[in-house]
């Protein structure tokens, strides 16, 4: 099952490099993923991704990494569904007016975050 936090891994790399190259693309989909009640789903399934991590890091090359990862995603995800609604609804706002060039540093971090993923999967 190590394979699901590789996955995971490309996954987590790939969006953050088409972020880079299209950062257009990445800031309308977080229009839609933020806007509403669906930041609430985004953060749950983000929780689910957090478990994963926990439960399947035994297996992979350096476990500390991906519980590491894994506990720093729950906390954060855990957080956003606990803040109040209307504070969350506002960091939202802001993140939605966020320039071109900080969807791309958000890009680099994820494609660094995915492949170091990858190589601890």
């Amino acid at each position: 099952m190590k394979d699901s936090v590789w996955f995971i891994g490309a996954l987590v790399c790939a969006v953050g490099v088409m972020t880079i190259l299209k950062p257009e693309w990445m800031k309308r989909t977080a229009d839609v993923l933020l806007a509403g009640w669906w930041w609430r789903l985004t953060a749950a399934l983000k929780a689910a991704v957090g478990v994963i991590f926990l439960v399947f890091a035994r297996e992979c090359r350096i476990p500390g990494l991906i519980i590491t990862v894994g506990i720093l995603i729950l906390i954060g995800s855990l957080a956003a569904l606990t803040v109040d609604p209307a504070i969350m609804n506002t960091w939202l706002q802001c993140v939605k007016k966020w320039p071109r060039w900080a969807w791309r540093c958000w890009g680099v971090a994820a494609a660094i975050v995915g492949g170091l993923l990858l190589y601890a999967g």
